[in-house]
């Protein structure tokens, strides 16, 4: 058994991941969102060394997330720290690559399908207009506000309401290239689990 413990809507994406790149069936795996990033697995150590002990294969999948709040070298020399702190042997993947500072979003504007890079496009006109005729009333939208309206955009009407409940629908290659090679740290890194 996998468990994977991921942060908020990464765990639809791993889901996703397990299902469609590795063709696993869901009771071949546990996803567990920590409700946080990288400070909440730090209050984990019992949990995990649990996990690990009943023969559970754990796995950590975190943003690297961007100065001042953290970066890749920070968050993979805490990691790091943690497991040997705690006696902890884990494998874990920092988002967007395992290289560089980011997140999540960094990661899914790689993996859109290529016939919509029109809507982000259109995003980021509407974004630099924003940042032209900013007078300091408001504030810039997020890149999650983006991914946001990419899906948002794509949703029929009728299936709204699980895009409201975070259901990015990453199993839909309408939206999402689950084949893309921007993927291929990520999938290895589960692969290795299912063989080990």
């Amino acid at each position: 058994m996998i468990r994977a413990y991921v942060e908020g809507n990464d765990k639809m994406l791993i889901q996703a991941l397990f299902i469609v790149r590795l063709g696993l069936d869901s009771s071949e795996f546990i996803i567990e969102e920590l409700g946080g990033g990288l400070s909440s697995l730090l209050k984990l150590p019992q949990k995990l060394k649990e996990n690990i002990d009943s023969g559970e294969k754990v796995v950590v999948i975190l943003d690297s997330d961007n100065p001042p709040h953290a970066g890749f070298i920070q968050v993979r020399d805490s990691l790091n720290s943690f497991k040997v702190d705690n006696n902890l042997e884990f494998d874990y993947f920092l988002l967007p690559n395992h290289n560089d500072d980011g997140n999540l979003e960094n990661l899914l504007e790689l993996i859109i399908n290529d016939s919509h890079e029109a809507l982000f496009s259109c995003f980021d006109e509407y974004v630099n207009c924003l940042t032209q005729n900013n007078t300091g009333h408001f504030h810039l939208p997020v890149k999650k506000t983006k991914i946001y309206a990419y899906v948002d955009t794509l949703t029929p009407i009728n299936q709204k309401k699980a895009l409201k409940n975070g259901n990015y629908q990453f199993e839909n290659s309408h939206y999402w290239n689950l084949q893309s090679p921007q993927l291929n740290g990520l999938v290895e890194l589960l692969k290795r689990q299912l063989e080990e």
